[in-house]
């Protein structure tokens, strides 16, 4: 594959796309909560990023609890909130790091109301040391009137703005239609000639360049981004949004939930991890004439299932690149993934051949926990693979919400049995 991608730092969260540099062992030894790691937020954990404010860069962490909580290699603390922080509902579902002019600062967006009794509406800006408000010149109020559930910084050396998508209609008072462009001082939307935003949910958002510079691609349940027939997954390139596909199918036949773009190697391309209908084997009057796969590649100029993959019904929610003991390799999580033999799992690698079942058993007394969220963090003593969600594992300390993968020269990885 020829186009060249700019990648998006926003997985250091869950559900969202991230290529971390990272040294490669030729062979790598890979253990579950191995070293320090005490227990985190107890909670359904949704998103995670890597943010440095001013003390040295630590993994924050959110989701359907009362507080952000924020590891450092050492310790786990709480960020200054007082309680009933969020309003009457609160959750955080995307985090992303952003320099609007003043520094770096760490925005969350979610669904709140408020943040220690300042209104935000959805999504808000902490500095590492005070919390904020994203509200511009126009009446309206701050914020966005209803979900975010991704975020991602657009820079193209001209415009440098914070893309932000989910379920809202207006932001800043403007209406948007689900997507919107955040520049330190006012919300725009993004727009094309047959309209703006798109006509259906937004669940991911990266930067990617195709060869004519940096472009915004979204994924969602659209059908329609900026009145144009997308079909799931779409990109802006500043003027006007255009599909990612072929005349005959301009996009996926399903829901993009992240979006992945890596360069170079064996795993180059962009990938969608959602659930698509493909074309299935059809054998039988009784047999569905379609499948449906979690995992799709483009190659530049078209989707294709991912080779080697599980089937079944099921739903993908998040990917990663982390280089493990065998070197670089996609991590996905997803819904009720399906192997071989009929069992199933949530927790899958890729090594650009081979699909390799990852198996993390929940406690009897928790037996349906699932996986929301990858992140790689590095706290100083080499790149481990968060991932975080609602579970209780079956783990010698029982790891409830957050787990943690590291990898080391000598051994092979396991997984638990």
């Amino acid at each position: 594959m020829t186009s060249q991608f700019l990648t998006r730092l926003s997985l250091f969260l869950v559900l969202s796309f991230v290529v971390v540099a990272a040294p490669v062992f030729s062979q790598g030894e890979c253990r579950w909560n191995e070293g320090h790691f005490p227990q985190g937020p107890v909670g359904d954990v949704r998103a995670m990023e890597v943010f440095d404010d001013g003390t040295g860069p630590a993994l924050y962490v959110g989701g359907d609890f009362d507080h952000l909580a924020r590891w450092d290699g050492e310790t786990w603390t709480e960020l200054p909130l007082r309680e009933e922080t969020w309003g009457h509902f609160g959750v955080v579902k995307a985090m992303e790091v952003f320099d609007d002019g003043s520094g770096p600062a760490l925005y969350i967006g979610g669904k709140f109301k408020e943040i220690n009794g300042m209104t935000v509406n959805n999504i808000a800006k902490w500095d590492g040391a005070l919390w904020s408000a994203l509200e511009g010149p126009e009446p309206g109020g701050a914020g966005v009137d209803s979900w975010v559930h991704t975020m991602a910084t657009f820079d193209d050396g001209i415009d440098r703005f914070l893309a932000v998508g989910g379920e809202f209609i207006r932001a800043g008072g403007k209406r948007v239609w689900r997507v919107a462009r955040w520049d330190g001082e006012r919300w725009l939307g993004l727009s094309g000639p047959k309209g703006s935003g798109c006509d259906a949910p937004l669940y991911s958002l990266a930067v990617v360049d195709f060869g004519n510079g940096a472009e915004l691609l979204a994924g969602g349940w659209f059908v329609r981004a900026g009145g144009m027939r997308t079909f799931g997954v779409a990109r802006w390139n500043g003027r006007r949004w255009n599909p990612v596909g072929t005349e005959e199918r301009p996009g996926i036949l399903g829901t993009a939930r992240d979006l992945l773009a890596i360069e170079g190697g064996p795993l180059d391309g962009l990938y969608a991890i959602g659930g698509a209908f493909e074309p299935g084997p059809n054998e039988g009057p009784s047999e569905d004439p379609w499948e449906v796969f979690g995992f799709l590649r483009w190659d530049g100029s078209e989707w294709t299932p991912l080779s080697d993959q599980p089937g079944g019904w099921y739903t993908g929610f998040d990917g990663i690149l982390y280089r493990d003991g065998d070197g670089p390799s996609l991590y996905f999580i997803g819904d009720r993934m399906q192997d071989e033999d009929g069992s199933y799992y949530r927790l899958g690698r890729w090594n650009g051949m081979e699909w390799t079942p990852i198996r993390l058993r929940n406690t009897a007394d928790h037996p349906g926990g699932v996986f929301n969220a990858l992140c790689v963090f590095d706290d100083g003593s080499g790149p481990a693979l968060y991932i975080g969600g609602n579970f209780t594992l079956i783990l010698p300390d029982r790891p409830r919400g957050i787990v943690r993968l590291t990898c080391g020269p000598g051994k092979a990885m396991e997984a638990p049995e």
